[in-house]
């Protein structure tokens, strides 16, 4: 799952292929048995309803997006086609550890302890960036968008292979970020363009908020161990995505829900808010009811499910509601039959 979503729509194929067994294939590309850990992790399914926006994901597939294909290419070529070999004894090169002293250990303890403690922290900037740059003139830029998530998915792959040696660069570009400093991002194997574009709109978030001078203000920051300068823009310029990550007082909850969205996280809460989202009837809906032979008992889900939306307010009319010629008490005794039987059915299967 990309972070701006930008890179591309993956393919996922059920199948039965033996050489799938401890590999997840996604577009061609294979995901080891040996960088899944089982804890959890989530392959997102997308239903698409409307002629719309089938139309716009089959163009997808037929003529990908340059600039996002490019990096997709790119990035297959650098990962390398899985393989496999055999190996014995000899043809590794073992040599035993030195004496641990006290500052080596440390070193390792850092490193094996920073995967976790990191991981939270580099998610969290850079679901901040992202906010930040949705919010600004260059939202709409694509190009820029996808060199920002390469950009983003380095930071947080070096956090995540700290286990393997790799050097840690959350606290370099944090720092670097919220000083303005783009010469400290190339020396570290940033692009430029997009060091540039990144530090630019910070500056200009924090000139907004009265803040001239980002490196002696965030200097300030560290010495007295106050929110970082990305922080303050969030919690000040996004207040939707905000308070759906904090937890505020009822009145500062109603007051950061009633204002503008700038992001995407806050147009979703607000569409859902609107209970504009929950009047899409998807097709496995549509085919359950229609799969259930027994003529009384689809009555009853029926008359469930038209219940449910008139408890939830579902409906724009309510005085065109499907139960409005039905008797409260007959509306109990068929969701209770439904209830019942669809619970006997369950068992039974």
């Amino acid at each position: 799952m990309s972070w701006f979503h930008v890179y591309k729509a993956q393919k996922v194929q059920v199948t039965d292929d033996p050489g799938c067994k401890f590999t997840i294939r996604v577009s061609g590309n294979s995901l080891g048995s040996m960088s899944l850990d089982f804890d959890g992790d989530v392959l997102f399914l997308a239903s698409f309803h409307t002629p719309k926006a089938k139309e716009m994901l089959k163009k997808e597939w037929q003529n990908p997006n340059k600039s996002c294909y490019d990096v997709i290419k790119e990035l297959n070529k650098k990962a390398g086609a899985p393989h496999s070999s055999s190996l014995a004894l000899g043809d590794y090169d073992l040599s035993a550890f030195a004496k641990l002293d006290v500052d080596s250990h440390a070193v390792l303890v850092k490193r094996a302890t920073g995967v976790k403690s990191h991981t939270g922290p580099v998610i969290a900037l850079a679901y901040n960036i992202m906010r930040i740059l949705e919010n600004s003139d260059i939202k709409d830029n694509q190009k820029t968008n996808v060199a920002v998530e390469v950009f983003l998915d380095r930071v947080g792959n070096s956090v995540f292979k700290q286990k393997h040696g790799v050097k840690s660069l959350h606290d370099i570009v944090i720092d670097a970020i919220c000083s303005g400093d783009v010469d400290v991002l190339v020396e570290n194997g940033f692009a430029k363009g997009t060091s540039t574009v990144i530090c630019d709109v910070i500056r200009a978030k924090a000139l907004q908020l009265g803040v001239r001078d980002l490196r002696s203000y965030h200097a300030w920051l560290l010495k007295n161990q106050r929110s970082k300068i990305i922080n303050r823009i969030v919690r000040e310029q996004n207040k939707i995505y905000f308070a759906s990550r904090s937890s505020l007082p009822p009145l500062a909850l109603l007051a950061h829900l009633d204002s503008k969205e700038v992001d995407w996280p806050s147009r979703m809460v607000k569409r859902v808010l609107s209970g504009k989202a929950n009047r899409v009837e998807n097709e496995l809906e549509k085919l359950t009811l229609s799969r259930i032979s027994n003529t009384e008992l689809r009555k009853s889900c029926s008359t469930m499910w038209d219940y449910m939306k008139t408890v939830f307010a579902l409906d724009e009319k309510p005085d065109k509601r499907p139960l409005s010629n039905i008797s409260p008490r007959e509306s109990r005794r068929l969701l209770g039959e439904a209830f019942n039987e669809t619970g006997r059915s369950c068992i039974r299967q």
